[in-house]
């Protein structure tokens, strides 16, 4: 079940889009990689295709998320979209960002 913000009530969680349920999936991943390390450590992310659901916007907005979550925590991302490594040429940069294409990209 999920908590609608808006109204307060809990829902089942299998009645929501599939874009929906994908980004609460992954909201749950950030939250376990937090909860099961020690206070000294931290864990990767690892996601293959996490945005496969999400329309453009919602896309950007979790890519978006993704970032920000990177700045605590390695965060690798596998995917095959176009719109996703378009957003990674003009988002990503600096030292602690890095772009790896396989294959015939």
């Amino acid at each position: 079940d999920v908590k609608e913000a808006r109204t307060g009530q809990w829902r089942d969680a299998r009645l929501l889009s599939e874009g929906t349920r994908e980004q609460v999936y992954l909201l749950l991943r950030v939250a376990m990689a937090e909860h099961l390390v020690t206070p000294a450590e931290t864990a990767p992310l690892l996601l293959d295709e996490v945005t496969a659901q999400a329309d453009p916007d919602r896309k950007r907005q979790v890519l978006d998320v993704l970032r920000a979550v990177s700045a605590d925590r390695q965060v690798v991302l596998f995917s095959h979209d176009a719109e996703v490594l378009a957003w990674a040429d003009t988002s990503l940069s600096g030292p602690r960002d890095r772009v790896i294409r396989l294959g015939g990209w």
